[in-house]
C-alpha cells in the first residue's frame, strides 16, 4: 500500500479541524516529521519537510495564515491558536442546530432524514461525542404532530433509538397508514392500544395503562375519555339522550 493511499484526507478548513489535527499528527509521526514539531525549532531537512507537509494540507484560503511562519512547530501552533476558537464555536452553532431541527410541510422523511444524517457527520467531524439515541431523540422532536402515534410507538419500544431502526418504522408506518386511509382506516383507537399495550408490557404490568387514551393509572373500562365519546354519541342532534 503506497504512501498517498495510507495519507489521504481532506485538507484542512474551517469545518474538519478537530478531525484534520488528529489524523495530521498521525501522517506527520507515519513519515517521522512529528519531532520536528514537537521539539524546539532548529534548522534541518526534517522541519522544512514537516513545515512543507502542513502547508500542502490546508485550503488556499489559509495559506496566508501560515505566510511568516519558519517552522513546523510554529506553523503547528499558529493553526492550533487559530482553530481553537473556531471550533468551540462551531460545536455550539451545530449542537443548536441539532436541537432545533424541525421537519418542513413539503419535506420528505427521506430528506429529512438526510438532513439530520449530514448534521451528525459535521458534529462528528467537530469533534463533539454525541449518542446515537440523542441524534433521534432530536429527529424524532422535530416532526409535525401527524407523526405522534408513530413517534410514541417508537419510544414505547424495547429496540435501540438508531436513524436506521427510525427511518424504517417511521416509513413503514407512514405508507401503511396512507393504504389505511384509502381502505378505510385504522382508527387512533386502535394506535392508542397499541402504544398503550407496548408501555404495559416495558413496565412488567406494574403500572396498568389505558388501551383507550393511552394514558396510565386506570383501564379502558373506567376510562373517563371513552365515557364521555360514549355518551356523546348516544345523543342526538338536539343533544337529548337516545334512550
Amino acid at each position: 500500500m503506497s504512501d498517498s493511499s495510507i495519507l489521504r484526507f481532506d485538507a484542512l478548513d474551517d469545518n474538519n479541524a478537530s478531525v484534520w489535527f488528529q489524523k495530521m499528527k498521525s501522517a506527520l509521526v507515519y513519515r517521522k516529521l512529528w519531532s520536528a514539531v514537537e521539539r524546539t525549532p532548529t534548522e534541518g531537512d526534517d522541519d522544512a519537510m514537516a513545515l512543507a507537509f502542513i502547508r500542502l494540507c490546508i485550503k488556499d484560503h489559509l495559506l496566508g495564515t501560515l505566510s511568516t511562519v519558519t517552522t513546523a512547530k510554529q506553523a503547528w501552533n499558529v493553526l492550533e491558536d487559530t482553530f481553537k476558537t473556531k471550533t468551540k464555536a462551531r460545536r455550539l452553532q451545530l449542537v443548536r442546530d441539532l436541537h432545533g431541527l424541525r421537519k418542513s410541510p413539503k419535506e420528505t422523511l427521506a430528506a429529512y432524514f438526510g438532513r439530520v444524517r449530514l448534521l451528525r457527520d459535521h458534529i462528528v467531524q467537530a469533534g463533539e461525542e454525541v449518542k446515537e439515541d440523542h441524534i433521534v431523540c432530536a429527529l424524532l422532536a422535530g416532526l409535525p404532530e401527524v407523526f405522534d402515534m408513530v413517534v410514541a410507538i417508537l419510544t414505547s419500544s424495547d429496540e435501540p433509538l438508531t436513524l436506521e431502526n427510525a427511518y424504517k418504522q417511521l416509513v413503514a408506518v407512514e405508507q401503511r397508514s396512507m393504504r389505511d386511509r384509502d381502505a378505510g382506516g385504522t382508527s387512533q383507537e386502535e394506535v392508542r392500544a397499541l402504544v398503550a399495550d407496548k408501555a404495559n408490557k416495558r413496565s412488567g404490568g406494574e403500572q396498568r395503562t389505558c388501551y383507550y387514551c393511552a394514558e396510565a393509572g386506570h383501564l379502558r373500562a373506567n376510562c373517563p375519555v371513552k365515557a364521555k365519546a360514549d355518551l356523546l354519541r348516544f345523543k342526538d342532534p338536539k343533544g337529548v339522550l337516545a334512550l
